[in-house]
């Protein structure tokens, strides 16, 4: 299980009295419509969720070029984050009733599941490799299965927006502080870092580096490199090991 993993892995770096880089802008290029408040990686593509009123579509993008591929129209009221759990397109966004839901698509829109989520004013979702973490703006950040049952959950002492999981850690953001955290997956903070492009919302991550959307203005889309960690005892973690620098 990739939690547990990330738990072995984070305890023996910091056993090694790892020291972490700033948070460094690698590249960026404009979002494909205002408020971009999600971004995710499928493996080859960027996928961004922008929530421009009447707009609310999900846009596949080259990740050197941000040029839109192609992109679909989801049938809410509001869309917020988004992820990519190997197989489908997750998002989260609000319906008719203005009730906050997860939807599992396809990279054509197709919805192929749907529920209510567990949280209140879930704002942003991500994929650890077996579960969906949601950011509640409520100040809380939990865990969930596909099917929508809540395992867990721990309260932050911020308004939580993206989430991504790196192979170690969560990273959360927070757009009006502007300050990116980096935590354990029990909730413990390991360390926060000022974004130098501004209010940071969405976030993702493609292996090697974070990509956060900015709710700033019409938005732009960052990708950002945090530094890496360094190799700890040879092992093989599956993806993780790209990881290592």
């Amino acid at each position: 299980m990739i939690l547990k993993s990330s738990l072995v892995l984070a305890a023996a770096v910091a056993a090694a009295g790892a020291a972490f880089a700033d948070i460094s802008i690698v590249s960026s290029w404009p979002s494909p419509a205002q408020k971009p408040y999600g971004v995710t990686y499928d493996g080859s593509y960027i996928w961004v969720s922008c929530n421009e009123t009447g707009k609310e579509i999900m846009f596949k993008c080259d990740p050197a070029s941000g040029s839109v591929l192609s992109s679909f129209k989801v049938n809410t009221t509001g869309l917020f984050g988004c992820a990519y759990d190997g197989s489908y397109l997750w998002y989260d966004a609000l319906d008719a009733a203005l009730e906050y839901y997860l939807y599992q698509a396809t990279e054509t829109g197709s919805v192929v599941s749907s529920w209510k989520s567990p949280l209140a004013r879930t704002v942003g979702v991500g994929w650890d490799g077996s579960y969906l973490w949601l950011s509640s703006y409520q100040s809380v950040l939990g865990w969930a299965t596909k099917a929508g049952s809540l395992v867990g959950s721990f309260g932050t002492s911020w308004r939580p927006t993206g989430v991504a999981f790196d192979g170690y850690y969560l990273w959360t953001a927070e757009y009006n502080q502007p300050t990116l955290y980096r935590l354990t997956t029990t909730g413990s903070l390991v360390a926060s870092y000022s974004f130098p492009a501004g209010e940071p919302w969405g976030l993702g991550f493609d292996g090697d580096y974070l990509w956060v959307t900015s709710k700033g203005g019409t938005g732009d889309v960052y990708k950002a490199d945090f530094g890496g960690y360094p190799a700890v005892a040879p092992a093989s973690f599956g993806r993780v090991k790209a990881l290592y620098h």
